[in-house]
């Protein structure tokens, strides 16, 4: 057990820092995750031989990489599997993602294209793209969406641009906001990429939204850092976002 876990860190860990050598943009997340693989493949031995405490320490992190495991592949079948837009809908809301020198990254592109063949397919929607300025970025990712549809024929009449919202909440609040809560009562499809659409419903539902989705390819040298992400990012959500009533 002990050799698995240093070689899925180190396996983890060289993909992190492969995405950050690619793209300048550093999965902290997943290098972290790879990281405590490693210190905990190095010392499994030791913990499973230990004393209670020990043994304690070592099924509380049985327990994490079970659940980041177990997570991961209810996230990726749930991903291949919801896409269920009828091509009638009248919004689509292309959930943002980080862009680096005015230009989609590898995730924000993959959604970007399907979101042009859908306008291909639906030239009645309204297409709204959401995603604010972050901290390392020098433009909103809404007005580098903007750009990329415009430039494969997409037509700027239909596009809305939401650029204020810093997460996936805000991406479907302000969307709401920015057409004055119409779409809690319009056809909606949400289009992202496979691994997060599960967590894109859930908030959307949490917005009054009710959104049929369309999942776009990840890269397959993302898959382990952006499910690794997005595993401990359903936490975050349970944790802030989920109201949990003691009845």
């Amino acid at each position: 057990m002990g050799i698995v876990l240093l070689i899925l860190g180190i396996l983890l860990t060289a993909d992190a820092a492969a995405v950050t050598v690619m793209f300048d943009s550093f999965p902290g997340t997943a290098f972290t995750v790879g990281i405590f693989l490693i210190l905990w493949g190095a010392g499994y031995k030791k913990l499973k031989n230990g004393s209670g405490f020990m043994k304690f320490i070592n099924a509380v992190f049985k327990l994490f990489f079970a659940y980041i495991l177990v997570m991961s592949c209810f996230l990726a079948i749930f991903g291949i599997t919801a896409d269920n837009a009828d091509y009638t809908e009248d919004y689509i809301i292309v959930l943002g993602s980080a862009v680096r020198d005015s230009r989609p990254g590898p995730a924000l592109t993959a959604r970007l294209d399907t979101a042009a063949e859908y306008c291909a397919a639906n030239p009645g929607a309204a297409v709204i793209v959401s995603g604010g300025r972050g901290p390392d970025e020098n433009v909103s990712e809404a007005a580098v969406m903007y750009d990329y549809l415009t430039e494969h024929g997409v037509d700027p009449g239909r596009i809305i641009q939401e650029d204020n919202s810093g997460s996936t909440y805000e991406n479907f609040r302000l969307s709401d906001e920015k057409t004055n809560g119409s779409l809690s009562g319009a056809g909606v499809v949400t289009i992202t990429n496979d691994f997060h659409i599960f967590r894109a419903k859930l908030y959307a539902k949490l917005c009054g939204i009710g959104t049929h989705t369309l999942s776009a390819p990840t890269k397959y040298y993302l898959v382990p850092v952006s499910y690794v992400r997005e595993a401990l990012a359903m936490v975050k959500m349970a944790i802030y976002y989920i109201p949990i009533h003691f009845d």
